[in-house]
């Protein structure tokens, strides 16, 4: 699937593209409107993600020239609180959708999941201050963190038992590790500790001897 970003901060873009690129989606870049058409009338795209406030020709204008010519590509209008009216011209413009700014990675991948099928709701599982899909783990209000497979595979076992001690054998079970494997077990849970301190989240890990692994809050 292929998407296109036409949003003038080029840290927020790059953010975009990045997380998108997490869930396996193609994504290209522009930073106006005249560029975003540029791209439209020479690149087939499956959704358009258009900022209203950009250089050269905006987002309102944007969405209106691409109506006038056919172009019935879905667009979801990016948009700042401030810009409320903006939202609503911009539906009226043809845009499909709008989410405001700042929001989540989940959100906004919940919402192209809905206009164009590739993402199920379902598969987006919240924990905590943690959401969880395709081998990524998002923590609200931060940038999205890849994983290993076993890693998400254990903090995503760790997060739906959130509160309850699950033990070794548990966990070695399901990554499919040796019985006598408790080293690289704590090595992946070392791993899973670090990013999740990283991305400033609320939720930690907690060992005790003889019970296993507890995902909770920081107290």
């Amino acid at each position: 699937m292929k998407i296109l970003v036409a949003e003038d901060n080029r840290e927020l873009s790059s953010t975009i593209k990045r997380g998108l690129e997490l869930f396996n989606f193609e994504v290209d870049t522009v930073y106006d409107g005249v560029q975003a058409l540029e791209n439209l009338s020479s690149i087939s795209y499956d959704l358009l993600l258009l900022d209203i406030m950009m250089p050269r020709m905006d987002g309102i204008q944007v969405c209106k020239t691409l109506r006038n010519r056919g172009n019935n590509v879905p667009i979801i209008i990016l948009t700042a609180k401030s810009e409320i009216d903006d939202e609503i011209l911009g539906i009226a413009s043809g845009a499909d959708e709008y989410i405001a700014k700042p929001f989540s990675l989940r959100k906004l991948a919940v919402l192209i999941g809905k206009m164009t099928g590739q993402v199920n709701k379902d598969q987006v599982d919240e924990f905590l201050d943690l959401s969880f899909m395709n081998n990524i783990f998002v923590v609200k209000s931060a940038q999205p963190v890849k994983m290993t497979f076993r890693e998400y595979t254990i903090l995503h076992h760790l997060a739906e038992n959130n509160g309850k001690f699950v033990i070794y054998d548990n966990l070695k079970n399901i990554i499919k590790l040796q019985d006598d494997d408790h080293v690289n077990l704590k090595v992946l849970i070392d791993a899973i500790e670090a990013k999740l301190s990283k991305t400033g989240s609320k939720a930690t890990i907690v060992h005790e001897e003889g019970k296993g692994y507890m995902l909770c809050i920081k107290s």
